[in-house]
């Protein structure tokens, strides 16, 4: 549109300069053909009706006169208002037939000139209207894509509507009736807008909220570590040479259960299903952690909540503390490293290969964030032979520690009267943490 008006404009301002400059040609060769050999031909009045006064010099004579427009003739006519010269020149009094001839080209000259710029004229303004009638034409086709791109607007507005009314309504009979209704997505066409109804299903239909992404979450629990009442003989012949025999005897009370800290993250690979990593640590007497890898299912219960039924397979470390030893000569003598503190620490620590199940309850909070609840049962797979940490002072009172597999010939570790090998606390039972999660 900008564009057209620019070129109206400039063609309004082309055919006004034309015009005056047309006049002014056509004033003076009315003049020129009454006086020829007229020069500094100018206007000094102009009527605004094409008629007016102009002035010019002839071999040094100034000559003033009137000219006018002869409607009829359809051309200027000139006149003189003063004598031009006492004695005029040859050409001004030559024969009425030579002056008349020679008026005659002049005028068919200017007709043909004024002929051609017509045309010109024409040409031009032939080729602007056809722009404009172009440009006007784009305008409307523009102007009816618009409209037709607001009505479907309009009806896809409807549909939608029509649609979360429909979805409002299946809810509410799905709380009041049981099993949800689908919507077939294809019943709504442009002669029938109203949705219909799809066959009754009797499984429930997960939603997943993932597509894909990932949940970081860290929480607290109690993680369950089973032994009962044991009355536990330690004895250990050291390596110095003197060969000191050590032996110490032990109670433990009996405890089901230790405090642990838990993080993880799971993803979830445009679909359902997910993949967990989990790990976790305790302490107490009972030290210790472990981590599971497995994998989940998502599912949207619909009433603002979610459940995760997940399988990992973990491995796990365990440190149960028994007690002190003290020595009965200089030093302690464990391989290589010297304890010369009055007493040595002993634990019994012991890796072993679990089994998890669990499920957890997750509530979302806000648009990024979750609580979670999680539950389940530790089942322990397989143990591995255990160790004995010796932990106490060199003789410039540094701290230092040193192992001895359990299974030694000069160590013996007996539970409730018969010896052991691997540690006698086990990792099995039902667990559950409470977690906060982030959503990203």
């Amino acid at each position: 549109m900008k564009k057209l008006i620019f070129l109206l404009t400039f063609i309004s301002l082309y055919s006004c300069l034309q015009a005056q400059c047309d006049a002014r040609y056509f004033r003076k060769c009315a003049v020129t053909e009454l006086l020829p050999g007229l020069s500094d031909f100018k206007v000094t009045q102009d009527n605004g009706d094409k008629s007016g006064s102009w002035e010019g010099s002839l071999n040094g004579q100034r000559i003033i006169g009137t000219y006018a427009y002869d409607h009829s003739a359809g051309r200027f006519v000139a006149t003189v208002n003063a004598p031009v010269v006492s004695n005029p020149q040859p050409t001004v009094q030559s024969g009425e037939s030579g002056m008349q001839e020679e008026r005659g080209k002049s005028m068919n000259t200017s007709s043909n000139r004024i002929e051609e710029r017509i045309e010109t004229l024409e040409g031009k303004n032939q080729e602007a209207l056809s722009r404009s009638e172009s440009a006007l034409r784009q305008a409307g086709d523009a102007e009816q894509s618009a409209g037709r791109a607001l009505l479907e607007i309009d009806d896809l507005q409807t549909k939608m509507l029509l649609l979360e009314r429909r979805m409002d309504q299946l809810e509410a009979g799905q709380k009041n009736s049981g099993p949800a209704q689908t919507i077939n997505s294809s019943s709504f066409t442009n002669s029938n807008p109203s949705p219909v109804r799809a066959q009754k299903s009797s499984k429930p239909v997960a939603v997943s909220r993932y597509s894909p992404d990932m949940t970081l979450y860290l929480g607290f629990g109690v993680r369950p570590l089973k032994y009962g009442d044991l009355d536990i003989e330690f004895e250990y012949i050291d390596e110095s040479p003197s060969h000191d025999h050590i032996y110490e005897y032990y109670q433990l009370d009996k405890r089901s259960s230790a405090f642990s800290l838990n993080a993880g993250f799971e993803y979830f690979d445009h679909s359902n299903w997910f993949y967990h990593l989990e790990g976790e640590l305790y302490f107490g007497e009972v030290r210790g952690g472990g981590a599971d890898f497995g994998m989940g299912y998502h599912f949207d219960t619909g009433k603002g909540f979610e459940i995760r039924p997940s399988l990992g397979l973990g491995m796990n470390y365990t440190s149960v503390e028994l007690g002190d030893i003290y020595q009965n000569s200089v030093y302690i003598q464990v391989n290589d490293t010297k304890f010369y503190s009055r007493s040595v620490g002993i634990r019994v620590s012991s890796p072993s290969l679990s089994l998890r199940p669990q499920v957890a309850f997750v509530l979302p909070v806000l648009d990024n964030y979750e609580v979670r609840l999680g539950m389940g049962y530790h089942i322990n797979l397989a143990r591995f032979s255990s160790d004995l940490q010796f932990s106490g002072e060199d003789e410039n009172r540094k701290s230092i520690s040193d192992s001895k597999p359990l299974k030694a010939a000069n160590a013996y570790l007996g539970v409730n009267g018969r010896r052991t090998t691997t540690s006698f606390a086990s990792p099995q039972g039902f667990f559950i943490h409470a977690c906060f999660g982030l959503r990203m």
